[in-house]
């Protein structure tokens, strides 16, 4: 069970998303505009978002950068993209469903319409963010998500809506063949995507992963049945057009010589019960006579047996033998509940220690130190860095620095992962170390009564008795808010660096001072405010705005 963060600091104007807190006197309009904009931002609930962003700090960051561009684009985590994905996936299932079904009169009826929501779709990819795995970005820039879309799904779209083999007159016309195959292309070239959003549907719902390897499967061996069926049935169509053959499988299964509406679904059901059979290794009384037939039939037979070596390798990987370090960190985690039950541990205790371990070994063990021991001094630099790559990104001094300096001072730093309302530092510790926050949120209290700060990425804390001899940072205790990792350095280490980088001491010794104001000018207004409910009322602080009203004169 989660320890939640209860914080008592005066609300501002500005929320954790970056808006303007609206007053309660607020117009439909502007009411309406805020609704809007928070469906077309993350959602801090998906699973997407709490996936990428290990902590909600980032995800606030994140929000905040999002709001700070233009108000039409579309984060790929918001509620809004969910609900597309869903529609869109809804969409495909009808293309794969008539895929080169051109016999049927409804779906002739229907396939405009689908077209005309899929341009709509096109529009819409122009607007919406994309992540960028090999850089783990989030893009949100107009012109990097058009060049995105154009270079990957742009024309492979456009070939659906205007390729479209459904709307095919004569089949065995030579445009019409371009037609089909550039529609057969555009399908295939779509389908992980639509793979992968079916995923995302059930993650989203939070279906078991047995039930999610179990329909993601199933969505992959009907597509690809389908697919089959349908490119057996068209084989001869090309070649013989309505006057198949006596010997051909269509004559034989369907006694009919004619692909139309009323033959097909008879057609169909023999041609599925064909491909299914030899794509599982299966008999069927029908054999084939014709080349063409024979070849295809081979290719499907070669195909499912390479299939079904996958399909076991995945069982295998899902329900069987995990990876190394997965089994690692299964063990592990076996070890940590028998010691809970040896030592008798109450079972809050034990999900913190639970929650402790998913978050610093991301469900995943390796030995860190004997890897580390392999690698050369450049590469233990490199590697720290990287790892300490968000601080670095938040700390302007840290930023101007080459990377020789910075590996020198995190050589000297330690990290630790703090869980929620987790003491990092009490009033009465001595203060050997200094804090520098690279993920979540630390809470500030006063004489661990009055919460009266907050520090997020990027903020250092510990740092005031290193410049002023003063009693601003005496009675002061910090707690985690969020799972927070937090790198330490001790006071000495950090002395030597200061001589050797003096521009880096004047930086922090500017931000001291402004953390010793803030923390004096809080005692003074607690002094003086309080911070019940009466004493805010008469501050004013949550009031309304007072503005002006119209009135009538009688």
């Amino acid at each position: 069970m989660r320890d939640v963060h209860t914080c008592h600091l005066r609300k501002n104007r500005s929320s954790d998303s970056g808006f303007i807190k609206l007053r309660p006197n607020a117009t439909i309009l502007q009411i309406l505009q805020v609704k809007i904009k928070l469906l077309l931002m993350l959602d801090m609930t998906n699973w997407n978002s709490q996936e990428y962003f290990p902590t909600q700090s980032m995800m606030r960051s994140e929000l905040r950068r999002h709001l700070s561009g233009p108000c039409y684009i579309i984060h790929p985590f918001s509620k809004f993209n969910t609900f597309f994905e869903f529609l869109t996936f809804i969409i495909w299932l009808f293309r794969y469903g008539i895929f080169m079904v051109r016999w049927h009169r409804v779906f002739i009826i229907i396939n405009p319409l689908l077209q005309f929501i899929q341009a709509i779709f096109i529009l819409y990819h122009f607007f919406l963010g994309y992540v960028d795995y090999n850089k783990r970005e989030i893009v949100i820039g107009l012109r990097q998500i058009a060049w995105y879309y154009i270079r990957t799904y742009f024309i492979i779209d456009m070939f659906v809506i205007f390729c479209d083999a459904t709307t095919a007159d004569n089949v065995n016309n030579g445009y019409n063949i371009a037609k089909v195959i550039a529609y057969v292309f555009a399908i295939i070239m779509r389908f992980p995507h639509n793979h992968k959003r079916l995923r995302d549907i059930l993650l989203h719902f939070q279906v078991h992963r047995a039930i999610i390897f179990f329909v993601c499967h199933s969505f992959v061996l009907t597509f690809m049945l389908h697919f089959l069926t349908m490119i057996f049935i068209l084989i001869p169509t090309f070649i013989h057009g309505n006057d198949q053959p006596v010997d051909g499988w269509i004559y034989n299964c369907a006694h009919t010589k004619s692909v139309i509406y009323e033959t097909f679904g008879i057609i169909y059901s023999h041609g599925f019960l064909i491909i299914t059979c030899n794509f599982f290794g299966i008999g069927h009384q029908y054999y084939p006579r014709k080349p063409e037939e024979n070849v295809f039939l081979t290719f499907v037979c070669v195909f499912g047996r390479l299939y079904t070596l996958v399909l076991l390798s995945n069982v295998l990987e899902i329900f069987g033998y995990p990876d190394i370090s997965q089994s690692e960190y299964e063990k592990l985690l076996n070890e940590l509940r028998e010691y809970s039950i040896s030592r008798n541990l109450p079972k809050i205790l034990y999900e913190k220690l639970k929650m402790l371990f998913e978050y610093k070994l991301q469900k995943s063990y390796f030995n860190e130190k004997e890897i580390l021991s392999t690698l050369t001094e450049q590469l233990k630099a490199d590697v720290f860095l990287y790892g300490a790559r968000k601080l670095i990104a938040r700390v302007e001094t840290f930023k101007t620095l080459p990377n020789t300096a910075l590996a020198e001072l995190f050589s000297h730093m330690n990290s630790r992962v703090y869980l929620p309302n987790e003491v990092i530092r009490n009033s009465d510790d001595a203060l050997e170390s200094v804090y520098f926050v690279s993920s979540g949120c630390v809470a500030l209290y006063l004489n661990g009564v009055w919460e009266i700060s907050h520090f997020n990425d990027g903020d250092e804390f510990g740092m005031i008795k290193l410049f002023y001899n003063v009693r601003d940072d005496e009675h002061l205790t910090y707690v985690a808010v969020e799972s927070t990792e937090i790198y330490t350095i001790r006071k000495r280490h950090l002395l030597a660096y200061f001589t050797k980088y003096p521009e880096v001491e004047k930086f922090f010794g500017e931000r001291a001072k402004e953390r010793a104001a803030m923390i004096t000018n809080r005692k003074k207004v607690l002094g003086k405010v309080g911070l019940d409910l009466l004493s805010q009322m008469k501050a004013g602080t949550i009031l309304e705005e007072p503005r002006l009203r119209p009135f009538e004169l009688n």
